[in-house]
């Protein structure tokens, strides 16, 4: 049954009209974790256990290492990394409002975490990754910076940034038009 808040009468509706409802509130919270597009995507910082790696954008658009040494960097392998990051989505909703990182692994050195600056002066976005799920081994935690909350993201896009920076060199002779 139904009834209007402002009529006193109740109305009999079928009972499949609650399977329109959302089964909890973590259908409402949105999924997404970064905002941005690759273009817009001007300095990647990462940092894991391996060392710290920074990534910045050149005068011509073109990507440059610049820790832990300076060299040209494969654009594409960048943008792929970048697009990897932008791309992640909630898997899960573990906490929030969390003051202790420790039982999540987003407070050690073993955590990754991944600095994204755009262009436009918008600010910076930091997102970490702790941990495995004990119960999910495929997931990991995550917290973004701006936020206390932790979430359960894929493993895979923390298995990304534990690139060596070596793999994140430009093979291409300069110079040479193929």
């Amino acid at each position: 049954f139904v009834r209007q808040t402002d009529h006193a009468g109740l109305v009999r509706v079928p009972t499949s009209l609650l399977d329109l409802l959302p089964a909890g509130v973590d259908v409402l919270r949105d999924h997404s974790l970064l905002d941005g597009s690759p273009g817009s995507i001007v300095r990647l910082d990462i940092r894991a256990p391996a060392g710290y790696i920074q990534l910045a954008r050149d005068a011509g658009g073109q990507w440059r290492l610049f820790q832990p040494f300076s060299a040209r960097a494969d654009s594409a392998i960048v943008v792929r990394l970048i697009e990897q990051l932008l791309a992640c989505r909630i898997v899960q909703f573990v906490q929030d409002a969390v003051s202790d990182l420790a039982p999540y692994g987003l407070d050690t050195q073993n955590a990754v975490t991944a600095l994204l600056n755009t262009g436009s002066g918008d600010g910076s976005q930091m997102l970490a990754f702790g941990d495995p799920l004990p119960n999910a081994p495929h997931l990991v935690y995550a917290r973004l910076q701006a936020e206390k909350s932790v979430y359960a993201v894929p493993q895979s896009v923390r298995d990304a940034l534990r690139i060596r920076p070596e793999d994140l060199r430009d093979r291409r002779i300069p110079g040479l038009v193929p």
